[in-house]
């Protein structure tokens, strides 16, 4: 019978950016796609600027639920 010794989340510190950045720009996704949304001229803009800013709230709860224990 084989063994699995990985580890369950292989440890990344030092690696790629911290979940702070990405937070920010899954804000940043949020907000902008809310303005996108709300400046928009056409109906497949808003749609659009809704998908950015929907987009950005998955990233955030994938960032929130990362974050947990």
């Amino acid at each position: 019978m084989a063994q699995d010794m990985s580890p369950a989340r292989p440890d990344a510190e030092g690696f790629g950016f911290s979940l702070f950045v990405w937070g920010a720009f899954a804000v940043a996704l949020v907000v902008g796609g809310l303005l996108l949304a709300a400046r928009a001229a056409d109906d497949y803009m808003t749609v659009s600027g809704f998908l950015f800013a929907l987009f950005g709230v998955f990233w955030a709860s994938r960032i929130v639920t990362r974050l947990l224990p």
